[in-house]
């Protein structure tokens, strides 16, 4: 996983961007903790005790729950720029 980031542009608001992908937030982005330290936005976090060879890998999966009234969705620019990736590609599956 990875850290996006939120920057306020004059007419637009509050816009989230990806830099490690290089696009902007869409419905796509799923919001797991928003905080001004990186130390208070962990949402998970493990360890791995063992041999490095006896890791296979892992699977996560995130399911979002919403409550009456709250949107999941970020800002976007008036301009209607969205996500890069195609509508039909969600990802609620990240393997490492």
């Amino acid at each position: 996983t990875h850290a996006w980031v939120r920057i306020f542009l004059p007419g637009s608001g509050w816009v989230e961007f990806d830099p490690t992908n290089g696009i902007i937030g869409s419905r796509g982005l799923v919001r797991v903790a928003v905080a001004r330290d990186p130390y208070q936005a962990v949402p998970l976090s493990g360890s791995w005790s063992g041999f490095p060879a006896s890791f296979i890998g892992m699977d996560v999966t995130v399911d979002v729950n919403l409550g009456a009234g709250q949107d999941s969705g970020p800002s976007i620019p008036s301009g209607g720029a969205t996500n890069s990736r195609s509508a039909g590609d969600k990802r609620s599956d990240q393997r490492c």
